[in-house]
C-alpha cells in the first residue's frame, strides 16, 4: 500500500512540476518512476497527463523533453537508419562496426542525429557497457545534450542502465539534479513571474468571454440574470429619486414666484410711497415760497395800519365838541 501511495505521490509530483516548467525536476521525476510509461500516461482528475499541461501553460522545455521520452517509448528503436550508421552500430551494441566507422573517419565521435543524440547517447540508453567505454576513451563529449536537454548518463538514467550510469560518473544525478533545478529556479523566477501573468491575463480574457457567451444564452432562453435585476432596482430606485427631487423643485419654482410677486407688490408699494413723499415734499416747498412772496406785502400793510391819519383825528375832535 504504502508503495502504491509513493507512485501515486511521485506521478501527482510530475504533473506539477510540469504546470511550473521546471525541466530538472520532470527530469529527475521522470527519472525515478518505477515506469516512465505509467508516469508519462497518468492522469490527473481533469484527465490531462504532464505533457498536456505543459502544453496549456507553454512550457517549451518540458514540452521537447515529454515529446522527446514519449517518442522514443511510442517508437523502439530496433535500427538507425541509414543515414546515420554510427548510431545504428551504438545502438545495437555492435563495437567492431562502431570501432571501423569512427576509426576510418567515415563519421566523427561526436556525430548528431536529427534528434541531437550522438552515438554516446544510443550505446547509453541500451546499456551497452562496452561499446559506450570505447567511445568514453576515444573522447566521446559526455556534455552534448540531445533534443530533450539529456546528456548520455541522463539517457542512461532514464532508462535504468545503472552501469552505463556508473561508468559514466555514478549516479549522483539527484544531487545534480536538485542543483541544477535550484539555479533553474533563481534564472526562471523574474521570468516564470512576468509569464505567470501572462497566461492569468489570457486565462481572465478567455473565462470573460465565455462568461459573456454564457450570459447572452441565459438571456435569449428567457433567462433573467442578478445583475440586470440589481440594474433594474437601481433604475426604479433612480427614478423615484428623480420624481423627488422634481416635486421638490416644482416646490421651489412656486415658491420663487409667490415671492416674486411679493416683492412686486413692495417694490410698488415702495413707488407709490415715493410718489407721495415726493409731492408732500413739493407741496411744501411751494407753501414755503409762497409765504416768502406774499411777506413783504403783508408787512406793508401792516405799518399802513399803525400810522394815524389826519382827517381821522380831525372827525374824532369834532365828534368830541359836539358830544
Amino acid at each position: 500500500m504504502s508503495q502504491i501511495y509513493n507512485c501515486f505521490i511521485l506521478f501527482c509530483s510530475v504533473h506539477l512540476a510540469a504546470v511550473e516548467g521546471h525541466l530538472p525536476c520532470v527530469k529527475f521525476l521522470i527519472c525515478s518512476a518505477p515506469s516512465i510509461d505509467q508516469a508519462l500516461n497518468l492522469r490527473n482528475d481533469q484527465g490531462e497527463k504532464p505533457l498536456d499541461l505543459c502544453r496549456q501553460m507553454q512550457k517549451q522545455d518540458c514540452i521537447d523533453y515529454l515529446t522527446a521520452v514519449e517518442y522514443d517509448l511510442l517508437h523502439p528503436e530496433k535500427e538507425e537508419n541509414l543515414a546515420f550508421p554510427a548510431h545504428a552500430a551504438a545502438y545495437n551494441g555492435d563495437l567492431s562496426h562502431l570501432r571501423m566507422l569512427i576509426e576510418t573517419g567515415v563519421v566523427s565521435v561526436n556525430e548528431r542525429n536529427d534528434k541531437g543524440s550522438t552515438p554516446a547517447h544510443k550505446a547509453a540508453g541500451n546499456g551497452h557497457v562496452e561499446a559506450l567505454q570505447w567511445l568514453v576513451e576515444k573522447g566521446a563529449d559526455l556534455s552534448i545534450v540531445n533534443s530533450a536537454g539529456e546528456t548520455p548518463k541522463d539517457v542512461a538514467r532514464r532508462f535504468g542502465r545503472l552501469a552505463c550510469v556508473n561508468l559514466l560518473g555514478g549516479d549522483t544525478g539527484n544531487e545534480d539534479l536538485i542543483d541544477e533545478a535550484s539555479q533553474d529556479l533563481e534564472q526562471r523566477e523574474p521570468q516564470s513571474s512576468a509569464e505567470a501573468k501572462g497566461r492569468a491575463k489570457r486565462k481572465m480574457d478567455e473565462l470573460q468571454r465565455l462568461l459573456d457567451t454564457a450570459k447572452m444564452n441565459y438571456q435569449q432562453l428567457g433567462g433573467e440574470l442578478e445583475e440586470d435585476k440589481m440594474k433594474q432596482e437601481e433604475q426604479k430606485e433612480s427614478a423615484r429619486v428623480i420624481r423627488e427631487l422634481e416635486a421638490q423643485l416644482e416646490y421651489e419654482r412656486i415658491r420663487r414666484e409667490e415671492l416674486e410677486a411679493d416683492s412686486d407688490k413692495l417694490r410698488s408699494k415702495i413707488h407709490s410711497l415715493t410718489l407721495e413723499r415726493e409731492e408732500m415734499r413739493n407741496m411744501s416747498l411751494s407753501k414755503a415760497q409762497l409765504s416768502r412772496t406774499l411777506e413783504p406785502a403783508v408787512n406793508r400793510q401792516r405799518k399802513k395800519k399803525t400810522k394815524p391819519r389826519p382827517h381821522t383825528a380831525f372827525a374824532s375832535g369834532l365828534h368830541g365838541f359836539f358830544e
